[in-house]
């Protein structure tokens, strides 16, 4: 797809409450509360007006090119691999970072609204759709071979 720039964006162009919404309703329900302690049923459940708010604040953070600081913290909580595995082991914990949650609200909007402008590397395999450590263990076990053979 091809753009074409046609001079000033404006500012009701840039996000639709149609996209807040449905990153709102994307949202996990029943994990924890991030910084601000705000689960994501608060905002399920708010008036509908919120999403209206989160429009504005998004779009001027978008026009602005500011991001809050606030919105890159997190609380990273230690949780456990194999519950059955030595507890007292480092390894055996993976961390996990609780971010605030209108946060991800803001980083699902752009992945919703800008995401098929992302390039993404083909020997990226977390954090992606479809993806995993088993395509990586695959790949990796796959090289090696090959090198062997040579």
């Amino acid at each position: 797809m091809r753009l074409h720039y046609t001079g000033d964006v404006g500012v009701d162009t840039l996000l639709s409450v149609e996209d807040i919404e449905s990153a709102v309703r994307n949202l996990k329900k029943g994990k924890a509360a991030g910084v601000d302690n705000i689960v994501a049923e608060h905002v399920v459940n708010s008036h509908p007006c919120l999403i209206a708010h989160l429009k504005l604040l998004f779009q001027m953070m978008l026009l602005h090119r500011y991001v809050p600081n606030s919105f890159g913290t997190g609380i990273v909580v230690p949780l456990v691999k194999d519950k059955s595995g030595d507890l007292s082991s480092v390894v055996n914990y993976r961390p996990i970072t609780l971010s605030p949650i209108i946060s991800k609200i803001f980083e699902s909007v752009l992945i919703i609204k800008y995401g098929m402008f992302l390039n993404v590397n083909d020997r990226q395999f977390c954090f992606r759709t479809g993806h995993g450590c088993n395509n990586a263990i695959f790949v990796l076990r796959n090289t090696t071979q090959c090198n062997r053979v040579l």
